[in-house]
């Protein structure tokens, strides 16, 4: 690092300041940083714009020993002002190492995360991470390794389960699951045989039930128990001796059917007649109608509608076993909501699956399952801090960029500005569409324009649903030469169209297939796009160049070639 730009300064006696630097480096390997830094201030005091002073303020400030460390750390340091610096007054070879270290960086992490992946979390973080680089090195192949890993370990994941339940499975509950877990597999493995089985297992296993719940005919007392009886053994008559039982049941029932008859024949005749009178009467009251009740909610129960059959049920004020349908119905509900909340947190939806279960009351394990998705929303945020970066792009609602009309509107890509916790300030990748700063020649600010009105009102509904919507921050705008504003998307200004971006080229934007079939003036496929700072006069508005150059005295108000680069922050 002594050596590097002794041609900016030409003439100089350099000896001193090789002597300083070299001291720096001592101060860097022995993690002295405060020392290093203090080494380059002085440099720059005696050479200022000295790129290895700036270089060595950059590996003081991050505490690495020499520029190789730029490539291991963990620390996003695009945005320090020391990298910005030593970038800008370095020599081309170290512009070179300096412009590709965030890359290798970048690289060499998601190679780590792949290598070193525990769960399916790192496989997708890596994955993504390469995609974020795609063009870098074989990052392209590596994001695609990633994911087909994933996919295998998803597949051995899910067999594992199918496996373990296939084990464990004692009734047609547990078969049925183990069937439901192995036909996720779409014929992966021997999954398709073993589906077979435990399908068959359930139905035996829902058979046998039915034939040990079914009472013994010749132990039941009355024709209803009888009848009970005979439905049961009926609905599985081919299974074991079941058919001879329902005949059983069948025969008991007219033989006392038959001994009622008698009894009743041998009453008074006119006793016999006011008897019936009354039995019609209070069968027609308390049996028949009931009755009728009792059926239509227990239809409602088999068809999962719980709530409508409980009701029914407490009508039925304590009619044959409705209290305890009424518990299976309460007991079905809560079990309902218990599933939803298993399918949100297998759907990682944490956020949604943590309230699902917290609302059932420490109903089976739901309290330590609301623990579980909370622990796993607070790594899924940590994990998109360490994702989206400043510099990493973002996916965020949909607008309309292919220019085909019938395929439907396109996932909107952002490029990071700045991040704060968990807050980001995004622009589009892409000049998304053309519009006139305002139509009105005579001119405006930026309160004022047409622009500013669109972008908070039409770009604003057509591009965010929502949910989307509710995730936007209102932003108080600093305006330079008019009043303040506070506004949900808005456009750079000239300050800071220079802070975030390093260069001219970084500025540069491309078109998209939309914006350029709307007009717009383009240069090789890159395009103008406006800036929210008025020009030298109210009728003209700053813009960027098509080769990235910041036009501060700006064009006419109301040119509608160029082009709109959306801003918003996000939580």
């Amino acid at each position: 690092m002594e050596n590097q730009v002794e041609n900016n300064y030409a003439g100089r006696d350099y000896s001193e300041i090789n002597v300083v630097l070299a001291r720096m480096n001592a101060f860097l390997q022995s993690g002295d940083f405060q020392q290093a830094d203090e080494c380059c201030n002085y440099v720059l005091h005696l050479l200022p714009g000295y790129g290895p002073a700036y270089l060595g303020k950059l590996l003081a400030e991050y505490h690495l020993k020499e520029p190789n460390d730029l490539l291991y750390t963990e620390s996003v340091y695009t945005g320090s002002d020391n990298y910005k610096y030593a970038l800008y007054y370095s020599e081309p070879g170290i512009k070179t190492f300096l412009k590709q270290a965030p890359y290798e960086n970048y690289y060499l992490r998601a190679k780590q995360r792949m290598i070193g992946a525990k769960d399916e979390t790192d496989l997708v973080v890596a994955a993504e991470m390469f995609r974020q680089i795609s063009a870098y090195r074989d990052s392209e192949q590596l994001s695609q390794q990633c994911l087909e890993k994933l996919e295998s370990d998803k597949q051995n994941s899910l067999y594992d389960k199918a496996e373990s339940l296939m084990a464990e499975a004692a009734d047609e509950q547990g078969w049925q699951a183990a069937a439901d877990a192995y036909a996720c597999l779409n014929g992966y493995k021997d999954s398709v045989e073993k589906r077979s089985i435990c399908i068959e297992k359930a139905e035996t296993a829902r058979k046998d039930k039915i034939y040990e719940d079914a009472p013994n005919p010749l132990e039941c007392t009355n024709i209803q128990q009888l009848q009970d009886a005979f439905e049961q053994y009926n609905s599985i008559r081919e299974w074991k001796d079941a058919g001879q039982k329902a005949d059983l049941c069948r025969n008991l029932i007219s033989d006392m059917e038959k001994i009622a008859s008698a009894r009743q024949k041998r009453s008074f005749l006119i006793g016999a007649g006011v008897l019936l009178a009354i039995a019609i009467a209070c069968g027609m009251i308390f049996g028949i109608i009931p009755l009728s009740k009792y059926n239509r909610a227990s239809d409602l129960m088999r068809k999962g509608e719980y709530t409508e059959a409980a009701e029914l049920f407490a009508e039925l004020n304590g009619f044959m076993d409705s209290k305890g349908k009424i518990q299976e119905c309460e007991l079905a509900i809560v079990e309902r909501d218990y599933q939803i909340a298993v399918r949100l947190l297998n759907e990682k939806k944490y956020e949604e699956a943590a309230a699902a279960f917290s609302a059932l009351n420490a109903y089976r394990d739901s309290s330590e399952k609301a623990s579980e998705a909370e622990q796993l929303l607070a790594e899924q945020k940590d994990k998109e801090k360490e994702l989206y970066v400043v510099g990493s792009v973002f996916e965020f609602g949909q607008y309309e960029q292919d220019n085909n009309l019938d395929n439907g509107r396109e996932p909107i890509e952002w490029i990071i500005l700045d991040r704060e916790d968990d807050t980001m300030t995004l622009i589009s990748r892409y000049a998304l569409d053309v519009h006139s700063y305002h139509d009105d020649p005579e001119g405006t600010d930026w309160e004022n324009s047409d622009l500013r009105h669109w972008l908070n009102d039409i770009f604003y509904n057509d591009a965010f649903s929502a949910e989307e919507q509710a995730r936007l921050q209102t932003v108080n705008i600093s305006n330079s030469g008019s009043p303040d504003t506070e506004d949900f998307v808005y456009l750079l200004s000239v300050e800071e169209a220079g802070q975030y971006f390093d260069s001219d080229e970084s500025r540069r934007v491309e078109v998209t297939a939309y914006a350029s079939g709307r007009g717009a003036d383009t240069e090789d496929g890159f395009a103008n796009w406006w800036l929210r700072d008025n020009g030298f006069d109210i009728q003209n508005a700053a813009y960027v160049y098509t080769d990235g150059t910041i036009h501060t005295n700006g064009i006419y108000v109301y040119s509608s070639e160029d082009c709109v680069r959306p801003v918003i922050k996000i939580k």
